[in-house]
């Protein structure tokens, strides 16, 4: 494996997944980029299993907000998106050469003078280099998203909420401050549980009508879902 790789177990990156405000379908690859807040400088090129299916697919995250609130803006993605030129006829492998070439032109602009609000003469090295930038994790093909799937809610019978995402559910307490420092909640402890929480609630969004915060646990064992109590 290479600089910034890893083998991902059941609590893995998908667990929480950013919601991106840019997207491009390519061969077998979908790219994600963009958004609000902590996603404005942060990208996901993923893997897909594709027929026949692939049972490890990879992931690689592209993050560049350091950097750009060090104001070397050359390294915003929407700038860097433009200048690798990617194009939907594009493979995985193609898009994340197109991407690290992009970065290693926009070093060259900055390397060895000082830039942005680094005084001293810019060093890529220094702050990782390209390690820094591209992380690279394989995961299961189950913990990628479906193209169609959407995030939802549903009600329980005391009227909390059990937020649902294809990796990931949490209800939280009803008795839940927004005062508080730390609230009390419930949520899956791994992908493959919230995955089975997910279809069942696709399939019958009532499946939870008659269920309580409080006895919401006796529910996911009785379906063999892991959870976690906090």
């Amino acid at each position: 494996m290479g600089i910034g790789q890893q083998i991902l177990d059941e609590s893995s990156i998908f667990a929480r997944t950013p919601k991106f405000a840019e997207k491009m379908m390519g061969k077998n690859v979908r790219l994600r980029w963009g958004g609000s807040g902590w996603t404005g400088n942060y990208m996901w090129i993923e893997e897909l299993p594709g027929k026949p299916v692939k049972r490890k697919v990879r992931l690689m995250e592209v993050k560049t907000d350091w950097f750009v609130a060090q104001h070397l803006d050359r390294f915003l993605l929407v700038n860097l998106v433009q200048d690798a030129k990617l194009k939907k006829s594009m493979n995985y492998d193609q898009m994340v050469k197109a991407m690290k070439d992009a970065v290693e032109e926009v070093v060259k602009t900055y390397e060895g003078q000082p830039a942005g609000r680094i005084k001293r003469p810019f060093e890529f090295h220094r702050y990782g280099g390209m390690a820094g930038v591209f992380h690279e994790y394989t995961v299961s093909y189950l913990e990628v998203e479906p193209e169609d799937h959407k995030p939802f809610k549903v009600k329980l019978k005391d009227g909390s909420t059990l937020s649902v995402d294809w990796n990931e559910f949490l209800v939280y307490s009803p008795s839940y401050d927004p005062q508080r420092d730390r609230p009390h909640f419930i949520s899956n402890k791994s992908p493959g549980g919230a995955r089975k929480i997910y279809k069942m609630l696709k399939a019958d969004p009532n499946a939870l009508a008659a269920v309580e915060y409080m006895t919401l646990t006796r529910f996911l064992k009785k379906n063999k879902v892991a959870y976690s109590w906090v």
